[in-house]
């Protein structure tokens, strides 16, 4: 089954085409052009590179977040406008399944992206041989809350790979502070990657978890900067 995944949930902009297990091809973008400019044409030419036409892809899988608002809403919107025109199934991917799921090691993977607000958004994944167990629900917190939350379920005996662009800001404090023996990707390996996308919304679609174009809705782990302002408006 041909997938496409789109990944616009950070400042990177990445569009891949799987067939199955195979990778067909993989455009990343990791520059600070906006989303809106370059998504449709990074994916005209993604499929005009491997001579395949919209009407043979079977399947679209977007991340739906967490991530920046601007960035989720111009790829889920593209991946709408491509699915209910051309009749393709649709699902969305979390993006912290996505990091995890490209750095899948044994033992625990700890995703982190940047919120900003010195905040991250994280989760936290089981590795074993068979399978990658979702250990923590998607959640928004500071550093200092994670290593907390870390060092409560972790111990010295374990080990935990760190993925993600929030990983280098706090490196010295994770490194210094989490009890348990940490890896870490910094640099390109810390980048979202739309491979990762298209192979677990293929998974999810095999199962039967696709959904409507106009069903499909961002996963957002903190309130807009204009839905607070109304809220503080509202309460004088």
């Amino acid at each position: 089954m041909k997938v496409l995944g789109i990944d616009t949930a950070t400042k990177t902009c990445c569009v891949a085409l799987i067939d199955g297990n195979k990778l067909m091809g993989e455009f990343i973008l990791n520059n600070f052009q906006t989303h809106s400019e370059r998504l449709m044409p990074l994916i005209d030419k993604l499929l005009d590179s491997l001579g395949i036409k919209i009407d043979e892809i079977e399947g679209i899988a977007v991340s739906r977040g967490p991530g920046a608002f601007t960035g989720l809403r111009i790829g889920i919107g593209t991946a709408q406008g491509l699915a209910m025109g051309n009749e393709i199934p649709l699902v969305g991917v979390s993006t912290l399944d996505a990091l995890a799921y490209q750095r899948a090691t044994l033992g625990y993977i700890c995703p982190i992206m940047d919120a900003k607000k010195q905040e991250l958004y994280t989760s936290l994944y089981y590795v074993n041989e068979k399978e990658i167990e979702q250990v923590w629900d998607y959640s928004i917190m500071k550093p200092k809350d994670l290593i907390a939350e870390l060092n409560n379920d972790l111990t010295d005996r374990d080990i935990i790979t760190f993925v993600g662009d929030g990983f280098s800001p706090y490196k010295e404090e994770l490194l210094s502070d989490v009890v348990a023996s940490v890896n870490y990707s910094t640099g390109d390996l810390e980048l979202n990657r739309g491979f990762s996308i298209a192979r677990l919304g293929l998974n999810k679609i095999n199962v039967g978890e696709g959904c409507a174009p106009e069903e499909l809705t961002p996963l957002y782990l903190r309130k807009s900067e204009a839905e607070r302002k109304r809220e503080e408006e509202d309460n004088g």
